[in-house]
């Protein structure tokens, strides 16, 4: 299911129009508050703080079963019909018909570099972790009445049997949790440092300060 939707401000008629697959759809409208209060720089956002969310009306325009169908298609399309003011692109993937000066590229670039997260990024990831571990703790619970009786579940008891078998199939195994692997001993020719062959030969023959 999706929805394209208009936001239209009720003291100078500009809009803005977008795409949601959210359930319910208002819950979107719900994201856009929350981004503009924590400083968005969008236009939109922008206008929301600047006029009130209080003066902003929203209003679905269409709704659909193809989530793909909505953004690729049905967004772009009301977007060329409806000119909205406080659209930056021309819809669909987000980016189309849009340009980043050489200025903005720049600057960027310098905050990408060792920043950390924006609150935007911060909240979307939030809510998004919290969409997501609503829906597990269903999963859980569904997994929970599936397992019971499953021999391989976890929690199960093996068999002193086929805990024998599998001691006799292991044994001999150098990878086996508990074996002791043995590994050849070298001795470096500048300082008489001794070692493992992997380690010395990885972290200090060649750079030995004897050398």
């Amino acid at each position: 299911m999706f929805a394209v939707y208009q936001v239209t401000n009720g003291l100078n008629g500009d809009s803005y129009v977008g795409f949601t697959s959210l359930s319910p759809y208002i819950y979107r409208w719900t994201q856009h508050k929350n981004l503009s209060k924590l400083g968005s720089t969008t236009h939109f956002h922008k206008a929301l703080r600047k006029y009130g969310v209080e003066n902003f009306k929203w209003e679905v325009l269409e709704e659909g079963l193809d989530p793909e169908i909505g953004k690729n298609i049905r967004e772009p399309y009301w977007i060329s019909v409806l000119k909205p003011e406080y659209n930056e692109t021309k819809g669909g993937d987000g980016i189309l018909g849009y340009k980043h000066t050489k200025e903005w590229k720049r600057i960027k670039s310098l905050q990408v570099a060792g920043s950390k997260h924006s609150n935007e990024t911060l909240l979307l990831q939030a809510e998004s972790l919290k969409k997501y571990w609503e829906k597990n703790d269903t999963r859980k619970e569904n997994l929970s009445h599936i397992m019971v009786g499953n021999k391989y579940a976890h929690g199960s008891r093996h068999t002193e049997s086929w805990k024998g078998d599998l001691s006799k199939r292991l044994m001999g195994n150098t990878f086996t949790l508990g074996h002791h692997w043995k590994q050849k001993t070298i001795i470096c020719p500048y300082c008489q440092k001794s070692g493992g062959l992997s380690s010395m030969k990885r972290w200090h023959l060649d750079n030995c300060e004897h050398k």
